[in-house]
């Protein structure tokens, strides 16, 4: 049975600029791993709330990372539902919704982050915390980012 990660559709921002840097370091080594099996040919599955991305880190009712209170906050849908407009334009795939599976290799890795690029596809990323290192990224190629890595010249 083929690999599926389960994301919530804002992170796919963010998985576009990972770069090994996070909230705990309980949070690195699970982004990182979910990385590695998107590298490896993991399909995605879009989900609502708690993925495996911020899933990893609660542990019964509580939470192991002093940010995890956010991925239930009505913000953090808002962005969901952005990313879903966003990412479903720009990859052309009008019926993309949760639950949909989708491949996701470096061909749309690659258009995704044009776009991020050229600042056609950042309004779930306004007010994030990150969204200076991840523009910081984008700027520079996407040197160092972990998913699908950049061939640098």
């Amino acid at each position: 049975m083929p690999d599926i990660v389960e994301l919530r559709l804002h992170h796919l921002f963010c998985i576009l600029n990972y770069g090994g840097a996070g909230y705990t370091p309980e949070f690195i080594a699970n982004m990182s791993s979910v990385i590695d099996r998107i590298n490896e040919g993991a399909s995605i599955r879009i989900v609502s709330g708690i993925d495996d991305i911020c899933g990893a880190l609660w542990k019964g009712a509580q939470a192991t990372c002093a940010h995890a209170h956010e991925c239930r906050a009505e913000l953090v849908k808002q962005r969901d539902q952005l990313a879903l407009k966003e990412i479903a334009r720009v990859l052309e795939m009008p019926t993309l919704k949760i639950g949909s599976v989708i491949s996701f290799g470096k061909r749309r890795a690659g258009k995704l982050r044009r776009f991020f690029a050229h600042n056609a596809i950042r309004q779930p990323c306004v007010g994030c915390e990150w969204h200076e290192r991840c523009s910081q990224r984008a700027a520079n190629k996407y040197v160092g980012a972990r998913l699908f890595p950049p061939v640098v010249a």
